[in-house]
């Protein structure tokens, strides 16, 4: 609060844990201008209320709650600066979305606690897919039959050996074990055990500098894309999958998404398919080198 000049006195909720209107409506209803601010309304020099009444206060019900709103505001001095609004969910008072997105978790309760990670390198489109998988909204057939739709077949549309879910595509289906070896090689994480999706959205699981974790993790979102556009084509257009293709798929994808949507402008696609962190060994080598003065003379 500052000079009152910008806060509404009845309807804004700037003392306490409701706005005057809904604390004291008999003395609301009486208001002459329900939209006045506080300055007009409050006399900090008296430390009384000055509002504009349509008749004087009288009945039992507004004299009490006009003693409550004396109470209430107890002794507010307005001050020659202007008002500003002031964001509880931090130290600062300065609104940010990271706070804003901790408050949401901890009112849903630990149980919706997402684990992934919005990469910016990563598109829009890829990210909300994969957003939609953590939480299991994605239409497998065994989600769809869950929606009361009837089919006649609910087996996985990659491997046909049991019924479709989000974690068996993308975790237990033959050809996604076989995807996620190859994947794992290829990011040199050595083997992928995933048993839920949030396993796969942990890689990598060894300590690795930011940027590297960022990179693993855009790459293992395109891949779990990749795998999701390969059922449906395999569904609805009946081509074959084939685990090779849909490697040469992810790197590619990967590779132009981040060299057109990240700092990394100078990306070499040779040595890309060799290994997708290639330049954080040549960054960590150059350190190394000015560290050890090698270069000076």
């Amino acid at each position: 609060m500052g000079n009152g000049a910008h806060i509404r006195f009845w309807l804004d909720k700037w003392c306490g844990n409701a706005s005057f209107s809904v604390a004291f409506p008999a003395l609301f209803r009486l208001a002459a201008d329900k939209q006045d601010p506080v300055a007009r309304c409050w006399d900090s020099q008296r430390l009384d209320v000055c509002c504009g009444w349509k008749r004087p206060v009288s009945s039992n019900a507004e004299l009490e709650e006009l003693l409550l709103l004396r109470q209430s505001i107890g002794s507010l001095f307005l001050s020659n600066s202007a008002d500003r609004w002031r964001w509880e969910g931090n130290k600062d008072g300065v609104f940010n979305v990271a706070d804003f997105k901790n408050l949401l978790v901890q009112q849903n309760g630990p149980d919706r606690n997402s684990v992934m990670k919005w990469i910016v390198w990563v598109p829009l489109k890829v990210k909300v897919f994969v957003w939609r998988l953590e939480m299991d909204r994605i239409p497998t057939r065994l989600a769809l039959q869950r929606r009361n739709m009837h089919l006649s077949d609910v087996s996985c549309g990659l491997c046909g050996a049991v019924d479709e879910s989000s974690i068996h595509i993308f975790t237990a289906c033959e050809l996604s074990c076989g995807f996620w070896t190859a994947i794992g090689s290829w990011c040199k994480l050595g083997p992928i055990f995933a048993f839920d999706i949030k396993d796969l959205l942990l890689l990598p699981a060894e300590k690795t500098s930011k940027e590297s974790k960022k990179i693993i993790q855009g790459i293992v979102m395109v891949s779990m894309c990749v795998i999701w556009v390969a059922r449906n084509e395999k569904i609805f257009r009946s081509k074959d999958v084939k685990i090779g293709e849909l490697v040469a798929k992810v790197k590619s994808l990967s590779f132009l998404w981040l060299k057109s949507r990240s700092r990394y402008k100078q990306l070499v696609w040779k040595d890309w398919t060799i290994f997708p962190l290639y330049m954080m060994q040549s960054c960590c080598a150059s350190v190394l080198v000015l560290r050890t003065g090698s270069v000076f003379y």
